[in-house]
């Protein structure tokens, strides 16, 4: 019989893997460490498949301390498939469609704000050149005035 927890297909970024490494005498470090460890251990026990990809590869071989780099290296050579970059693209862009779909049904509201986040998500914006332009420009005040403005509409609306 089949679980839901067979089979999977299981991309771990960099992050992840260089969890493995950091200081682990912070709580949360270590549960995290110990979560990529299971996921792992997953993978070698053939539970679930490892899938890893070329942006991947080439993110750690620029890691610059040379026994870390090796170390993440060597986890690499285990996984089950290096896919390219643009499928991975591909099946996020899927599920979110459908996701943004449902969302869009449950709760129009937080799904026209998705959609301007989600605006500049083909590389067409730069939210931390626009962040930087806003602080600029924006005070602490003007800033505290428009939220206090901001909850009055939605108080006005509530009613």
């Amino acid at each position: 019989m089949q679980t839901l927890l067979q089979n999977w297909k299981i991309y771990l970024d960099t992050c992840c893997l260089n969890r493995l490494f950091n200081d682990q005498t912070q709580a949360r470090i270590h549960q995290e460490t110990e979560a990529v460890k299971i996921i792992l251990a997953r993978f070698f026990t053939t539970q679930w498949q490892w899938l890893i990809s070329t942006v991947l590869v080439n993110e750690i071989s620029k890691t610059p301390n040379k026994t870390l780099r090796t170390e993440m290296e060597m986890l690499l050579d285990l996984a089950d498939q290096n896919v390219t970059g643009r499928l991975i693209k591909m099946n996020i862009q899927k599920l979110l469609e459908g996701e943004m779909e449902e969302l869009r049904r449950r709760n129009p509201d937080v799904h026209a704000l998705l959609e301007k986040i989600f605006q500049h998500k083909d590389g067409k914006g730069d939210y931390s050149v626009e962040r930087h332009k806003w602080m600029e420009t924006l005070d602490k005040e003007t800033f505290l005035n428009e939220i206090h403005r901001i909850e009055q509409v939605q108080k006005q609306n509530k009613k």
